[in-house]
């Protein structure tokens, strides 16, 4: 049986970041250091198409996040933009392919 995790609420001051989730029914908060956050896209694109999901992991807590529930290719690109920038990070020629796919997919 696979447990249902939805992430609902990224808030962040850009030094410290808190989550909301739920899995279930069951409501969680979870705070930790935007220096302890970590993101990346995944490749999920088949024969119909550009796809992705955006990881968000906050020490032991991973979430898989894509544009199939509540969340928008946009919203998965600044959450992924925010937490780069307030961690000082470069964007790899990796990230610059998911953004410049992203982009052109909301753009359609």
């Amino acid at each position: 049986m696979k447990t249902k995790v939805y992430l609902s609420d990224f808030i962040s001051n850009s030094n410290e970041a808190n989550i909301r989730f739920f899995i279930k029914n069951q409501e969680y908060h979870y705070k930790s250091e935007i220096q302890k956050v970590n993101v990346k896209f995944i490749n999920k694109t088949t024969r119909t198409g550009f796809n992705c999901e955006l990881i968000l992991q906050f020490d032991e807590k991973r979430f898989v996040i894509n544009d199939n529930y509540d969340w928008t290719l946009k919203q998965m690109k600044e959450l992924f933009l925010f937490v780069k920038d307030n961690k000082n990070e470069k964007l790899t020629s990796e990230d610059k392919h998911y953004l410049y796919h992203i982009e052109k997919k909301i753009n359609k």
